[in-house]
């Protein structure tokens, strides 16, 4: 091929820069590689339970499939147009964090894993957990991101509906005017309320004791001792203390 033969010795005509390969016919063989590596990329990316994107600096973003408008209501258009912006959709109390875990991570590994709000399209608030790799140019300056978020809005539901939960019980459980303890299987105190807290205050910290030393002074257990383990079935017997 002319464009790649060297000058002339001597010449002092300036070096070819190299060849743009996606400009030079592709050859048959290699192109039917090319297209079968695209289609097994595709059936990749359709197998991840998770939105893949290409993140820049400024808040716009490129996805490499449709699915991201199951999860946010927005088709891929709309950002590639940058007629929106990924930032647009976080929740504003949430951008602080979010920046806070880019700048961490730029300052170290270029690896982070952050989670967020974002409001779909119908004002639905979703909780998105982000994965992702900052990648930098040769001068260290930020090129752009790669990652991919997962929807964990059903996960989080669950959380806050178990932390209600455990609230709702310690609620109860503080408002009791009995004396409660909770023992483990060694007959060692692992909580107490308010009420038995106050009962065997000069005896305190009581968790971490065994319940015969704190409440008995003694150095073995009770005989009969009302929390034993039921020889038939190995559950611990409860009673309330009064």
């Amino acid at each position: 091929m002319e464009c790649l033969q060297k000058p002339r010795i001597g010449s002092k005509s300036q070096r070819l820069p190299p060849p743009d390969l996606i400009s030079l016919p592709m050859p048959n063989h290699i192109a039917a590689i090319s297209y079968q590596n695209k289609q097994e990329f595709e059936i990749f990316l359709d197998s991840l339970p998770a939105v893949v994107f290409k993140g820049y600096i400024d808040g716009t973003v490129d996805f490499y499939d449709q699915k991201v408008e199951n999860c946010t209501g927005y088709p891929r258009k709309v950002f590639e147009s940058r007629r929106k912006k990924w930032t647009d959709l976080i929740l504003a109390e949430d951008l602080p964090k979010v920046k806070t875990t880019f700048i961490q991570a730029f300052k170290t590994d270029k690896l982070y894993t952050r989670e967020y709000r974002i409001k779909s399209k119908k004002n639905k608030t979703i909780w998105l957990q982000e994965r992702s790799t900052i990648i930098c140019d040769h001068h260290g300056r930020v090129k752009h991101v790669i990652g991919m978020f997962f929807d964990i809005t059903q996960r989080k539901q669950a959380e806050q509906a178990i932390k209600e939960g455990q609230h709702f019980l310690s609620s109860i459980y503080t408002s009791i005017q009995d004396g409660i303890t909770i023992l483990n299987f060694d007959l060692g105190i692992v909580q107490v309320n308010p009420t038995m807290g106050q009962w065997y205050a000069h005896v305190q910290p009581l968790v971490g004791k065994r319940c015969y030393q704190a409440y008995h002074g003694q150095e073995i257990p009770c005989r009969p001792c009302p929390a034993a383990v039921h020889p038939g079935c190995g559950i611990m017997n409860v009673g309330i203390t009064t």
